[in-house]
Parts: C-alpha cells; sequence; structure tokens
C-alpha cells in the first residue's frame, strides 16, 4: 500500500481497511480530513 506514488489510491487503500477493521465512517473521515460525504455512505 505505502508503495504507491498516487496519494489518492492509498487514501483509497487506508479508507476500504479502515472500515474492513470495523472503523466508523465517522472516524475514517476524520483520519482522512475528508467530509463523511467523500467516504461514502
Amino acid at each position: 500500500m505505502k508503495q504507491t506514488s498516487d496519494k489518492r489510491m492509498y487514501e483509497r487503500y487506508l479508507a476500504v481497511r479502515l472500515r474492513l477493521e470495523g472503523q466508523t465512517l465517522e472516524h475514517i473521515s476524520k483520519t482522512l480530513h475528508r467530509t463523511r460525504k467523500t467516504i461514502g455512505g
């Protein structure tokens, strides 16, 4: 995951990983400094 030079793709990987680990959309949006709507749901 950290091998990608595309920041946007890295954030997508991270969001998916955090969601699979059971994190809430609110937590993910705060971690990535994105709105909840941007994260999804």
